[in-house]
C-alpha cells in the first residue's frame, strides 16, 4: 500500500511540474526575432511617461536590419508574448523605399511584474511597471496568418442608424511620485520583506489627517476635459489606496466638494472603493476634484493613494485631439459615430 500511494504521489507532482508556464511558449526557436524598443516621451501635464502612440518603420529601417527580402504580408509583431496587429503600407510583396510598417505602440506596463509579488492579489496597479518604461517588442516572418489592419470605405450615405450620442469612458488617475514599500512588520524601526509585498508599487506621497504636525494632509486629483454627456447612465468611482502606517484609519472620499464615501482601512492594508449611482450632472463643469482625506485620530497616520477610476457617458468631442480612445459595446448592424472638435 505505501508503494502505491508514493506512485500515486510522483505522478501528481510530476504532472504539477509539466504544467508551469514560462511565458515563452509564444517563441517558435526555427524563426529570427528582432528586438526593439518604443517610448514616447513624457506628458507636459501630468510629467508622467505617455503611454501609447503610432509606430512606423520604415522600409530602409528594416532593410538595415536584414529585413529587406520580407514581403509585407509576411511581417508578424509580439509584444509581451502576444501578437501586435501592424499595417503595411502595401498589403502584399516586396517594400520599396517609400514604404513601411506602422502599429499603435505602448510602453510597458506592470502586468508581468504580477509574477514577482508574494501574491498576485497584493499588485494594486498594474499601469506603470517597476521595471522599466520603454516597450518592447519583437518582430519576425512568418508565412502565415498574421494579423493586420486593413482599410475599409466610411461612407454614412444612405444609413440608417442614429449618430451614437455617448460612450463609457473610464479616465484613470495614477501617480508616479515614489514607491510605497508595502507591508512592514513592526520593529525599532518598519521591516520590509525582500519580495514585492502587498501595497508595494506606485503611489502618491504620504497623505496624513488634517491638521497633522507632519504635514502633507488631504490629497486632491483633478480630472479635466471631462466632455460628459448628462443624457446617459450614471458616473462611478473607484479608489485604490494602501495603508502606510500601523493604524486604524477611515477615508472619506469628496467629489466636487461632495461627501461620497468613507471606508474602512486599517494598518497595512489596502481597500478598492467603489461608488456607484453619482450623478452626472455633477460633472457639467467638465472637471472632477477628487479629495482624498485620513480620518485617522493618530496625528501623523498615513496611507498612499495608488489609484482613481472614474467610469461616466461621454460625447465624441475630441477636444481638438487627433485621436479619441473609446470602446463599444458589440453590435452587427454597427455604430454611427460623428465626431467633433477633432484637429
Amino acid at each position: 500500500m505505501k508503494r502505491k500511494l508514493l506512485v500515486i504521489g510522483f505522478v501528481l507532482f510530476s504532472i504539477q511540474i509539466f504544467a508551469q508556464t514560462y511565458r515563452n511558449e509564444w517563441i517558435d526557436y526555427s524563426k529570427t526575432y528582432y528586438k526593439f524598443k518604443v517610448s514616447f516621451g513624457i506628458n507636459p501635464i501630468t510629467f508622467q511617461p505617455i503611454k501609447n502612440g503610432l509606430v512606423r518603420i520604415g522600409q530602409p529601417t528594416l532593410a538595415a536590419a536584414g529585413l529587406a527580402n520580407v514581403s509585407a504580408e509576411n511581417f508578424k509583431l509580439y509584444r509581451n508574448g502576444i501578437e501586435v496587429a501592424i499595417y503595411t503600407s502595401i498589403p502584399t510583396g516586396i517594400l520599396g523605399s517609400s514604404d513601411y510598417i506602422e502599429f499603435v505602440g505602448e510602453i510597458n506596463d506592470g502586468k508581468l511584474d504580477a509574477d514577482m509579488y508574494r501574491q498576485p492579489g497584493f499588485q494594486l496597479s498594474d499601469i506603470w511597471s517597476l521595471q522599466e518604461d520603454d516597450g518592447t517588442y519583437f518582430l519576425t516572418s512568418n508565412e502565415g496568418a498574421n494579423k493586420r489592419y486593413t482599410e475599409g470605405t466610411n461612407s454614412v450615405s444612405g444609413t440608417t442608424l442614429t449618430p451614437t450620442l455617448y460612450f463609457l469612458n473610464t479616465i484613470s488617475y495614477t501617480n508616479r511620485g515614489r514607491i510605497n514599500e508595502g507591508f512592514a512588520a513592526q520593529a525599532i524601526f518598519p521591516l520590509y520583506s525582500s519580495s514585492y509585498d502587498r501595497g508595494e508599487g506606485w503611489s502618491t506621497r504620504p497623505i496624513r489627517p488634517i491638521g497633522s504636525s507632519c504635514g502633507q494632509a488631504s490629497f486632491t486629483v483633478n480630472l479635466t476635459n471631462l466632455n460628459a454627456y448628462t443624457g446617459g447612465p450614471t458616473a462611478s468611482l473607484s479608489v485604490t489606496a494602501v495603508g502606510s502606517a500601523n493604524n486604524a484609519r477611515k477615508v472619506l472620499v469628496k467629489l466636487n466638494g461632495d461627501s461620497i464615501n468613507e471606508f474602512q482601512m486599517d494598518y497595512y492594508y489596502d481597500n478598492t472603493a467603489t461608488t456607484t449611482g453619482i450623478d452626472v450632472n455633477t460633472l457639467v463643469s467638465g472637471t472632477a476634484s477628487i479629495q482624498h482625506i485620513n480620518k485617522s485620530i493618530v496625528d501623523c497616520d498615513e496611507f498612499r493613494l495608488v489609484k482613481d477610476e472614474l467610469t461616466y457617458p461621454r460625447t465624441l468631442d475630441c477636444n481638438n485631439k487627433t485621436s479619441l480612445e473609446l470602446r463599444l459595446p458589440i453590435t452587427f448592424t454597427g455604430h454611427y459615430l460623428k465626431f467633433y472638435n477633432h484637429y
